[in-house]
């Protein structure tokens, strides 16, 4: 099989790399070895060897010899580093190693690279793995199917299904120019002849109908199958195109180079919106059509797209299960004093490393540092009252107010005023009169 995925790894392709050309080096390298292990066990002794009249090429083949076995030393030390990134050995799908404990149902990729001719100085590898690296970090399954001839490709579409989990939902991207022809889209294998590539002859006998990969993946019986073509030429077919295979819906998207776009930034920009959380396939289409009013980027769709598909699923870094995730946003003022909180910051910190386009890490982050503060502040009155206090640091804080109320309990109440002595009024007794009085007609008067 010329394309697979080993179990474990991030992507799989097979490398490029042909043995055969290390014959003469292997045919070599067992001489010179033949002839160390001969000198070992005596059949050429190191003094004889010293003074025959071959010392001169025996050094050159034990110093060859030595080179040898340091470099085959250093390739099996960068070996696994190298299978990490090409899944050279192996069939089959590559899971993603994102830490998903709770994500369900599966989502898988199946990413086609048929004969390109539109980017001559990039190779088929690296625009597929510029789509599988993102892909794999959310959290789809990966299948790389490279250019091959067309029995070869019409046998690992066959196989593709295989990986496929029931339920699943399932993305295909082909990388590389398609043909529209007779209602359909045809994939180019590497052997297909150039007058059928270029349109003037029959090609259903050497190209492969993207149909018959639809219809071998809804096979598997997927929740719903989408499509990205990120080379249209001249194709203009695709709203035509049958919307579902078996009962299953397909959502096919086409774009087309203008203006001088290149290949290398086409696939940047199809990845980059992939990249943006919550947006429905049927969204994904809108962002990279309106990214192309400048006229660099023409976007062709089926009619029906799918909104219920999603790239980067706007919960989905939720889910898995990353130390990030333990720091509760809303998380009250009892439960932020309380919660542990050096780990899961430290998480957040590698997740935004990791995965810079969630926004969510960095949102759990600012809170876990916010409620680290607020549980520094409440330890002691010293700290409430510094400089670097929850109150300075967030004045508009969510926990304000029990910061408030633990520096009010925190700060002694001012001494009471003294109290001044109330001043006494000084009243006068009354004069006695002083004159003598009588009563006259009923009036008491004084003289």
């Amino acid at each position: 099989m010329r394309s697979g995925v080993a179990s474990g790894s991030r992507v799989s392709h097979y490398s490029v790399l042909n043995w055969h050309s290390t014959r003469d080096t292997v045919r070599s390298f067992l001489m010179d070895l033949a002839l160390c292990l001969s000198s070992r066990f005596g059949v050429v002794f190191p003094s004889a060897a010293s003074n025959s009249p071959y010392k001169s090429k025996h050094s050159v083949r034990m110093t060859r010899l030595a080179l040898i076995v340091i470099f085959l030393t250093l390739a099996g030390m960068a070996t696994p580093t190298l299978a990490q990134i090409t899944g050279r050995a192996g069939s089959g799908w590559s899971p993603s190693d994102v830490p998903d404990a709770t994500v369900a149902p599966k989502r898988a990729v199946v990413i086609v690279s048929p004969v390109s001719n539109r980017r001559v100085s990039r190779s088929w590898d690296e625009d597929a793995l510029t789509y599988a690296m993102p892909l794999s970090d959310l959290g789809f399954d990966t299948l790389l199917i490279e250019p091959q001839s067309r029995p070869m490709l019409d046998q690992e579409i066959r196989k593709s299904v295989a990986g496929i989990p029931n339920g699943a939902s399932v993305a295909v991207v082909v990388t590389g120019r398609v043909q529209a022809r007779d209602g359909d889209l045809f994939l180019l294998p590497s052997d297909i002849s150039p007058v059928v590539a270029d349109g003037t002859a029959a090609i259903d006998a050497e190209a492969i109908r993207l149909s018959f990969l639809f219809r071998r993946l809804a096979a598997a019986s997927p929740k719903e199958i989408v499509a990205v073509l990120d080379d249209c030429s001249g194709t203009t077919e695709v709203s035509n195109l049958s919307a579902d295979f078996y009962l299953v819906p397909v959502s096919i998207l086409c774009a087309t180079r203008r203006g001088g776009m290149t290949g290398e930034n086409l696939v940047l920009r199809v990845t980059e919106a992939m990249k943006v959380e919550g947006l429905t396939f049927e969204q994904f289409a809108n962002k990279l059509r309106s990214g192309g009013r400048d006229g660099s980027l023409e976007v062709v769709t089926s009619k029906d797209l799918s909104r219920t598909f999603y790239f980067l699923d706007p919960h989905h870094f939720d889910r898995i299960d990353d130390p990030c995730n333990k720091i509760a946003i809303r998380a009250s003022a009892a439960q932020a004093r309380t919660a542990s909180l050096a780990g899961p910051i430290e998480g957040c910190t590698k997740a935004m490393h990791r995965w810079p386009y969630a926004q969510g890490f960095r949102a759990k982050r600012d809170a876990g540092l916010e409620q680290q503060t607020f549980q520094n502040t409440m330890k002691s009155c010293q700290a409430i009252k510094s400089r670097e206090g929850y109150k300075a640091k967030y004045p508009n804080g969510r926990y304000v107010r029990e910061a408030s109320t633990f520096l009010d309990e925190c700060t002694p109440p001012p001494p009471p005023r003294p109290m001044r002595p109330q001043s006494i009024p000084n009243h006068k007794p009354a004069r006695s009169p002083t004159c003598r009085t009588f009563n006259f007609n009923g009036v008491i008067r004084c003289e």
